[in-house]
């Protein structure tokens, strides 16, 4: 992960911490939540990226299986059903050994925000739906060069999972996601246009949120 990342991110996890303490003076319903698990590779990101100098060669890259994933999310409750989040999510890839041995890496990353809506008035126990868009950049890096970056581009993603809760403050969270968007890669065409690519994946996490302000269980 490139050092610009890294403080963005931090940035971001940072925000999530502040701004709701801030805020719950006011006795806003706010939650931090903050996640982590496993994702899979689907579309282009899983059959192969880029072209070894030909336009029929073999991809420069292509994701194994299953990855890693961290997230971090601040939501504000303005009904009783329904809230709206806004946060950051990376999920990180190993690239198949046929392509690049043991030393490849590939990772997206990017802000997300979108709209929650519980299907239940039960705060004890309150499955949930979500959607919203994100503006991700992919990036992958072999070894000891220079990484290779795609174009950031806007996307979607949808979810479902449950909030557990846990007395007045915390809640266990479970989801299952979907993320998708298409990004301008050149990997192995120097000089050459971009190309649109297929970058998604189905992510399984489990989430620990703290709550805020004036919310409380039913």
């Amino acid at each position: 992960m490139n050092s610009s990342d890294l403080r963005r991110g931090l940035v971001v996890a940072l925000s999530a911490f502040l701004l709701p303490v801030a805020a719950s003076a006011q006795m806003k319903p706010l939650a931090i939540e903050i996640r982590g698990g496993l994702n899979w590779a689907t579309g282009d990101l899983k059959t192969g990226i880029g072209t070894e100098g030909q336009a029929d060669g073999l991809p420069v890259t292509s994701a194994e299986q299953h990855g890693w994933t961290g997230s971090a999310d601040l939501y504000w409750t303005f009904a009783k059903r329904g809230a709206v989040y806004i946060g950051w999510n990376q999920a990180q890839f190993d690239c198949k050994d046929e392509l690049c041995g043991v030393s490849g890496d590939i990772w997206s990353a990017g802000p997300e925000m979108g709209f929650k809506f519980s299907t239940n008035s039960d705060r004890s126990f309150a499955p949930w739906v979500r959607a919203g868009l994100l503006a991700h950049k992919a990036k992958f890096k072999e070894g000891e060069v220079i990484e290779e970056n795609s174009t950031r581009s806007p996307g979607f993603e949808v979810g479902v999972g449950t909030d557990l809760h846990i007395g007045n403050r915390f809640s266990i969270v479970p989801a299952v996601r979907f993320y998708r968007y298409n990004a301008g890669w050149d990997l192995g065409t120097p000089n050459a246009a971009r190309i649109r690519k297929n970058v998604g994946w189905v992510q399984t996490d489990l989430g620990l949120q703290l709550h805020l302000g004036g919310w409380s269980p039913q």
